[in-house]
């Protein structure tokens, strides 16, 4: 039943976005939709101001420092499945072998993850989805979109965490769904907490919060499909907003400019 009502507002948004707000002249190319996504925005920012903030203040308060760090470890751990996947699917078999061997470290000896052992190896995590595989194989070029309840994409995106969920990680192997959804609600607390510490520069920066972000999303997607930004400025992005993904994986590609198809 959430699955099919969550499909069902997907169809509903992309509906909406396509009849309702192609009419109006975006600021930005590669945000034809805007008028939309500041809706969705400013929507996004009330539920957490109301419902998902508060709880992860206190996560973030009284859960003591290593219990965190356990949480996300364990969390990441279990996105090697999905970075391993999408190596395999790139053909970087050099980086699925690393992912691999993060992944088996971590789930033995630092038991099921919690411990971040890979790491004090060197080997560092890194972040690979289905979204990254499509910009590999040529879609390079998606518009922006603000996904109610779930923040800043584009199309690709959307495509991308669809079939990560379904195809390429552990969570359809979780039988019980209430299991799972409550999981899954860890793992967005966990990472909504991290982002605590770092809304202090929104505070002090006269700018389009909007704006902000969605250059933000856009610069640090880059950075993952090829290990740097046009501007060059990804420590301030990174200091910022915490997407989730801890290194770049691919400093040898060159940089190009995202644009909507």
């Amino acid at each position: 039943m959430l699955r099919r009502t969550v499909a069902c507002a997907l169809l509903s948004i992309a509906g909406f976005v396509m009849t309702g707000c192609a009419t109006q002249k975006p600021s930005d190319v590669r945000d034809p939709y805007e008028v939309f996504n500041r809706a969705a925005f400013g929507f996004n920012k009330k539920m957490d101001a109301v419902f998902i903030k508060p709880i992860a203040y206190v996560y973030i308060k009284y859960l003591p420092q290593p219990f965190q760090l356990g949480i996300g470890n364990f969390f990441d751990n279990m996105r090697e499945v999905t970075n391993i996947a999408n190596d395999v699917l790139q053909l970087e078999f050099g980086y699925a072998a690393y992912d691999l061997s993060r992944l088996l470290i971590n789930s033995t000896i630092g038991i099921v993850g919690i411990f971040d052992v890979a790491n004090a190896l060197g080997l560092e995590h890194r972040k690979e989805d289905f979204g990254q595989t499509l910009y590999h194989w040529g879609y390079h070029n998606s518009a922006y979109i603000v996904i109610p309840f779930l923040g800043p994409s584009t199309f690709r995106d959307i495509i991308g965490t669809g079939v990560d969920y379904y195809a390429l990680s552990l969570w359809p192997w979780i039988e019980n769904d209430w299991k799972k959804y409550a999981l899954i609600g860890v793992d967005y607390l966990d990472i909504r907490a991290g982002l605590l510490k770092k809304e202090s520069v929104l505070d002090v920066l006269a700018v389009d919060e909007y704006v902000f972000m969605r250059d933000a999303y856009f610069q640090h997607r880059q950075y993952l499909f090829n290990g740097s930004t046009d501007e060059g400025n990804n420590d301030d992005i990174d200091s910022s907003l915490d997407w989730d993904d801890k290194h770049s994986p691919k400093e040898e590609k060159k940089v190009n400019k995202e644009e909507p198809s």
